[in-house]
């Protein structure tokens, strides 16, 4: 729900001791799970909206850089308007602005994230963080309903790593909560590892993580 959104963004905010202006943007959800794959559809429906907004702040504040983190059914509004935006002649130069992209709990198709997102995504923003966890209940349902396609937001044997992306297997944090899908917003690990991507951006490669590989990339891990 709205409220909610906003709850979490100042969470979030505080947490991770952001050094810059939190703000949040939310679609008229209905915040209920029977009402889970019509949110779907206005997501689809918002994203002029949010593409609306996101120019508003390239070209009518002094933002210097923008950071985005999207959790559950956001990831497609996120990255699909990043997408958008980066077509855009109007933009040429500008999303230079944007810098973490962080996808959380993603509930996306990983085919429709490879073949029709990543590509493009790929190039905006400094990096494109993507946490995800075989703990997820929801994204487990969520795979369940899609007739087993396998989410983004899943680990263990469907673990994404793809280049262009860091990977981020948070499998082994402290995933109490909603289905155990909160994880980002709930985790002491998580909020750390965010507190030095966020406002020190300080590269993935760098921050307390365990380095892993699966198919020759390298993905990361939150030690046990």
């Amino acid at each position: 729900t709205f409220a909610e959104a906003a709850r979490r963004a100042a969470q979030i905010a505080w947490d991770v001791r952001f050094k810059g202006v939190p703000g949040f943007f939310s679609w008229p959800s209905r915040g209920t799970m029977l009402s889970y794959l019509a949110d779907g559809d206005k997501t689809i429906s918002t994203i002029p909206f949010f593409e609306e907004f996101i120019e508003k702040l390239i070209f009518k504040t002094n933002v210097e850089k923008i950071h985005f983190i999207a959790h559950s059914m956001g990831n497609t509004l996120l990255t699909t308007t990043l997408n958008n935006l980066s077509d855009k002649p109007t933009l040429t130069g500008k999303l230079d602005i944007i810098r973490q992209i962080v996808l959380g709990a993603p509930d996306v198709a990983q085919n429709i994230f490879e073949n029709t997102i990543l590509p493009k995504l790929k190039s905006v923003g400094k990096s494109r963080t993507l946490y995800s966890s075989d703990k997820d209940l929801a994204i487990k349902i969520s795979e369940f309903v899609h007739s087993n396609d396998p989410r983004l937001g899943d680990a263990g044997d469907s673990l994404f790593v793809k280049e262009g992306l860091d990977t981020i297997d948070a499998s082994n944090v402290d995933s109490s909560g909603y289905f155990e899908h909160g994880y980002i917003f709930n985790s002491k690990e998580l909020l750390t590892d965010l507190h030095y991507l966020l406002n020190e951006e300080t590269p993935v490669e760098k921050r307390d993580l365990r380095e892993r590989e699966k198919d020759n990339l390298k993905y990361w891990l939150f030690a046990e």
